[in-house]
Formats: C-alpha cells, sequence, structure tokens
C-alpha cells in the first residue's frame, strides 16, 4: 500500500485497473486449471473404466489405427497371438502377426477399413487348428476394432449334428417302404406284383424293402404236419 501512494495520483486509475485485471485473469487461470484437472482425471478414471471392462471379458479386443499398428489389446487377445503386449502396441499387426497375412482375415480387415464398414466372417487358423469368429467396426481414428472369440466347441457340435443328420438321411434313402393296397390271394397268400405277377409274400416283401426272411415253423403248423412229434424234444 506504501508504495501505491508513491505512484502519481495520475497513474493510479490505471494501476488499481492493472491490479484488478491481474487478479481477474489470476483466477481464471486458476479455475481453468481446476476444471482442466478435473476432466483429466475424469478422462482416466473413464479410460480406467473401459479398461477394466476390455480385460474381463472373455472375447478377445484389438484396436488398430489407420496405419494398421496396434493401439490397445486386452490380455485374451496379447495371449492368443502369444506375444507380450508391450511387444505388440505401437507395431504393425503384419509385421508381428505374419501368419495372418494372405488369409481370409486380412482380406476381411482391410475390407472393413476401406469401406468403412462392420464385417462379421469366420476362419479357421492352420496354426492352431482353432476355429475364430470375428466382428470388426471402422473407428472414429480411422482404423479398426476388432473382437473375436474362439468357437471350435460350437464348430464341432454344429460338424457332429450335420454328421449324424446325413446318416439319418442315408439311412432313409436306404429304406423303402410298402404303402397302399397290396392284392394278396386269400388262399395261398400269393401277392400279385405291378406287372401282374403273383409271387411269394417273403419274396415280394424282400424285392420292395430292405426286410430279409428266417424260415422256421410255429407250433400250429408243426402239430399239423408232425403230430404228436412235434411236441417231443429230445
Amino acid at each position: 500500500m506504501g508504495s501505491f501512494f508513491l505512484i502519481a495520483p495520475e497513474y493510479r486509475a490505471t494501476a488499481v485497473y492493472q491490479l484488478l485485471v491481474f487478479f481477474l485473469v489470476g483466477f481464471i487461470l486458476t479455475w481453468v486449471s481446476d476444471q482442466l484437472r478435473r476432466l483429466r482425471w475424469k478422462a482416466l478414471e473413464s479410460a480406467n473404466q473401459r479398461n477394466e471392462i476390455l480385460e474381463s471379458i472373455s472375447d478377445g479386443f484389438e484396436a488398430l489405427d489407420r496405419n494398421w499398428r496396434f493401439v490397445y489389446l486386452n490380455k485374451v487377445a496379447a495371449q492368443l497371438a502369444k506375444i507380450p503386449r508391450d511387444d505388440l502396441v505401437g507395431k504393425s499387426i503384419w509385421e508381428t502377426v505374419p501368419e495372418v497375412r494372405g488369409t481370409m482375415v486380412e482380406d476381411k480387415l482391410r475390407e472393413s477399413m476401406a469401406r468403412k464398414t462392420a464385417v462379421h466372417f469366420e476362419y479357421l487358423s492352420k496354426s492352431s487348428s482353432r476355429w475364430f469368429e470375428f466382428h470388426t467396426y471402422p473407428a472414429g481414428n480411422g482404423g479398426l476394432t476388432v473382437y473375436f472369440s474362439d468357437i471350435s466347441d460350437r464348430k464341432l457340435t454344429e460338424l457332429r449334428l450335420r454328421e449324424t443328420l446325413a446318416e439319418r438321411d442315408a439311412a432313409l434313402d436306404n429304406v423303402r417302404v410298402l404303402s397302399g393296397l397290396l392284392p394278396i390271394c386269400a388262399a395261398c397268400k400269393k401277392i400279385r406284383d405291378e406287372q401282374g405277377n403273383w409271387n411269394q409274400i417273403e419274396s415280394y416283401i424282400a424285392t420292395h424293402s430292405r426286410a430279409k426272411f428266417t424260415h422256421g415253423m410255429c407250433p400250429d403248423c408243426a402239430r399239423r404236419y408232425f403230430g404228436d412229434l412235434a411236441g417231443r424234444t429230445g
């Protein structure tokens, strides 16, 4: 205050104005700094929550930039790649995972990025003999986000189901079912076929189905032909 009164009266108004501006600018800078700090903490909190979610899912997740470099991978994706995440982030997918070059994976990823559309496909990995299902989505930075999961168990179940259905269809193709009215002789029990010929009943059924006959004699016929001998044993 002593210094203030040393200022010439004609400059005091300017000094007061400058002092007020100084305090106002200081207040604004302090407020802005506080808001930036709050926003930074919120961004870090949101990023941590996002990372926790991506780390907890059972699917693999990868984020690629427009130059095909890894921006982020969750632990599942890193485990499948069999390479530490620190050795993948910032590196090109084509250099660090060369086994996908020239495969459907490369074709579909390039298609999704070029067309900026989501793509879904299934892929059998020759290196692991495992089936994977991929979902790719264009990212705002021009790159891609990729979700993928191991569906080998599901594919094995589908294969077994197809084999079972094929076996059933093959069995049905081999079965010829008798249907309709069969003209049969009331006396000798012969059956008349489509050409008008009379056939023994077992011959006709064997021709028109997969049934086969064995011959024996029922108790009534045995007594008729052999009398008391039919009931004897020994």
